[in-house]
């Protein structure tokens, strides 16, 4: 089974959670906190960190920056006897401020399709991260059912669009 490697160069905390939402690995501070759990290594090397997992389950790295600096982050599928990279997937010169939320899914994940996306407090994406290190942002968007259509608000800077088809049977002329 192949195993993913997952360097993180840059002044960030983060945590990694299983498909459970359970916490598996913990770094703050260029410190593992947590990582003892079976099929997981964890290590820091100054501002390196690396985060090696099984790529058959589902994992999800959440990362603090802790100052104003850029990251590069990079995804690894590698063979396990000769930890030779077979996969890789690269995010350079991301730009961080202090605070600075992103989170990415990992491990049971093709390497070419890992996302870095920048997120809010509550931990909705409101950027994806391109390999460059520049952000397209992502629109906020809510669906809901509205007699018996899906219909979909999107929020836009100071106002409301209400998006929805023809047939949707307002009875307005």
């Amino acid at each position: 089974m192949h195993k993913k490697l997952i360097e993180v160069h840059c002044p960030v905390d983060f945590e990694v959670y299983d498909a459970n939402s359970r916490l598996v690995g913990k770094i703050i501070d260029n410190e593992v906190v947590e990582g003892s759990i079976k099929g997981i290594a964890i290590s820091v090397d100054g501002d390196q960190k690396n985060v090696v997992l099984p790529s058959d389950k589902k994992y999800t790295l959440k990362l603090t920056a802790t100052d104003n600096e850029t990251m590069n982050y990079t995804v690894k599928s590698i063979a396990p006897m000769s930890c030779q990279a077979l996969e890789t997937k690269a995010f350079a010169n991301v730009s961080l401020t202090s605070g600075k939320l992103m989170t990415s899914a990992v491990g049971d994940v093709a390497t070419n399709e890992v996302q870095l996306l920048v997120t809010d407090s509550a931990g909705n994406p409101i950027a994806s991260v391109n390999s460059d290190g520049t952000e397209t942002a992502i629109s906020n968007k809510q669906y809901f059912k509205l007699w018996g259509k899906i219909t979909r608000w999107e929020k836009k800077p100071l106002n409301w669009i209400l998006l929805s088809s023809a047939s949707a049977g307002f009875g307005w002329r």
